[in-house]
């Protein structure tokens, strides 16, 4: 098998995940569904390495890591993490994928951006959901600006992997209950 190191990352992660609420809680369900989105993308990664698409690969992967990272975030998982910088770790994309690579950081950019303006906290001020809330978004825009940057600064594999990385954040927001989508529901996995 062909490896990846945002795989084998997201891969080690999951092997040491433990969901912390209880089996007959919607938390735990919750964490159930988080940690499928995590796994199916990371399968979806493998596939596209699989197949000599390290593009899609780098942006299954960085996704993947997005949905689990936020179910730890909320306390819904424990994992161990083996690499805290995978994000700004080289990443090569061969040269014959340069141009499918620019298009779909262009893409996943603009994609980003309107995911933000399509979402609304639905938690009340001053609670600590809504904390978690905010903190969630001014990370994807703390993220979204590593990839404005990366891209500005010719990487544009972290650009991928930072675009992709917050819109998981965004979508297992959304799922978890703490945003609500108020436009564009297609630029959502829900």
């Amino acid at each position: 098998m062909i490896s990846h190191p945002w795989g084998e990352e997201i891969a080690r992660r999951l092997r040491a995940t433990d969901i912390v609420p209880h089996p007959r809680t919607v938390y735990f369900t919750l964490a159930e569904e988080l940690c499928s989105m995590a796994a199916s993308y990371r399968d979806d990664g493998e596939y596209f390495l699989s197949i000599g698409d390290t593009t899609n690969a780098l942006a299954a992967f960085s996704y993947a890591l997005g949905w689990l990272d936020e179910a730890s975030c909320l306390g819904l998982v424990t994992t161990r993490v083996s690499e805290k910088q995978w994000l700004f770790s080289h990443i090569p994309v061969p040269v014959t994928e340069s141009g499918r690579l620019e298009e779909k950081v262009g893409r996943y950019g603009t994609m980003l951006a309107a995911a933000l303006a399509n979402v609304s906290c639905v938690t009340e001020g001053g609670t600590c959901i809504r904390g978690a809330s905010d903190r969630i978004l001014c990370a994807c825009h703390v993220l979204k600006g590593f990839g404005d940057l990366f891209r500005s600064s010719g990487r544009p594999e972290n650009a991928l992997g930072s675009y992709s990385y917050a819109h998981a954040w965004l979508d297992a927001g959304v799922r978890a209950g703490l945003f609500c989508v108020v436009g564009r529901h297609e630029l959502f996995a829900v």
